[in-house]
């Protein structure tokens, strides 16, 4: 039963875990803020899906696909696209915040991109040691012309760098990951160098082979780099998935 409370967000509408379960997403509570229920669950001039429980299953799902990758207790940027009737298609910036692995109590929450909070940033050292951040070693950040350290996050190494023996054998090809590593940095390198003087922020697109599925030819992917200060005011190299907030 999808009830209503109030939390430090106002009211919110709280998806229980066996329902979320049902829907093969969140093992957890669901809150979702009333702007994000009114906007996209309960408007009943939006056509995608029938009615209401169609929609938030939709959001649940939407939400659940785009944070299956990232640890507990992190947040990720969700653009999701909806045909309402008379206005046509819009898009609605979200952010979902994971709950704590250590509290069975804590929710996922959905919410505007404007709604929750800013949270303090850990420590680039401390995303490293936790796992959140992957480092490039140094060696081959260097062969493809990067000086700055480099460190990917999580969800952009597991979509566009991991890859094992057993893909090799599943997908019949002969890659490694240090190779695959070497090809997006060298693209990060080009798209440092073809950026607008003075930027921090730059896409990356190239092409790889898909870890999921089946698919052995390359497909376009698109990285983001930010170029910014480490934790001693040093330029570091930040590459991201771009669904990541």
């Amino acid at each position: 039963m999808i009830t209503t409370t109030t939390t430090d967000l106002g009211e919110v509408w709280a998806i229980p875990s066996y329902v979320a379960a049902q829907t093969r997403t969140f093992d957890r509570t669901v809150e979702i803020t009333r702007a994000v229920w009114d906007r996209l669950v309960m408007d009943g001039g939006i056509l995608d899906g029938e009615d209401f429980q169609d929609r938030y299953e939709m959001l649940l799902w939407e939400a659940h696909k785009h944070t299956a990758k990232l640890g507990s207790g992190n947040r990720a940027a969700l653009s999701v696209a909806r045909t309402h009737k008379r206005t046509g298609r819009f898009i609605t910036e979200l952010t979902v915040q994971l709950p704590d692995a250590d509290d069975p109590r804590s929710p996922v929450v959905i919410a505007l991109a404007t709604e929750l909070p800013p949270v303090s940033a850990p420590s680039r050292a401390a995303r490293i040691a936790s796992g959140e951040l992957i480092p490039a070693p140094r060696a081959i950040a260097a062969e493809a012309g990067i000086r700055f350290p480099v460190a990917f996050t999580r969800v952009a190494w597991e979509d566009s760098v991991a890859w094992a023996d057993a893909d090799n054998r599943r997908k019949g090809t002969v890659q490694d990951e240090d190779g695959r590593l070497w090809d997006v940095l060298w693209m990060t390198r080009a798209a440092i160098q073809n950026a607008p003087r003075g930027s921090q922020r730059a896409a990356v697109r190239f092409y790889r082979t898909p870890r999921d599925g089946r698919v052995r030819a390359p497909r376009p992917a698109s990285l983001t780099v930010h170029i910014g200060p480490g934790d001693a005011g040093e330029p570091v190299i930040t590459i991201s998935h771009p669904t990541e907030a």
